[in-house]
């Protein structure tokens, strides 16, 4: 479950930086790096303005590639992990609650 779930869940979470950073800006670029976060780290795939740099680890960092950011981008931009991450969780808890949970009562 680590193997898969924690580099799952970085990877969400940053997704929530670079989306913050995406809605607030009309430019700015988001980089997500997750494994390694060096330069040797090459780009795999983009979507937008949001480009991905992945190689399977555990930590994560969104790298920003805007000159100056306001208040108000800066805290959206650092509010967009932990609200992606609390949307995730909810909807995971809610998906196992009301349809695996009773399936699996069901079968057994």
């Amino acid at each position: 479950m680590y193997i898969i779930g924690l580099p799952l869940t970085t990877l969400i979470h940053e997704i929530g930086h670079a989306f913050g950073l995406v809605c607030s800006t009309k430019n700015g670029k988001a980089r997500i790096y997750i494994g390694d976060f060096s330069d040797s780290n090459k780009e795999n795939f983009k979507i937008g303005r949001i480009h991905f740099h992945i190689v399977w680890g555990v930590g994560g960092i969104c790298k920003y590639e805007k000159d100056k950011m306001t208040k108000f981008q800066a805290v959206l931009t650092t509010i967009g992990g932990p609200l992606i991450s609390a949307l995730f969780t909810f909807i995971l808890f809610f998906f196992f609650s009301f349809f695996i949970n009773p399936l699996i009562n069901f079968i057994l």
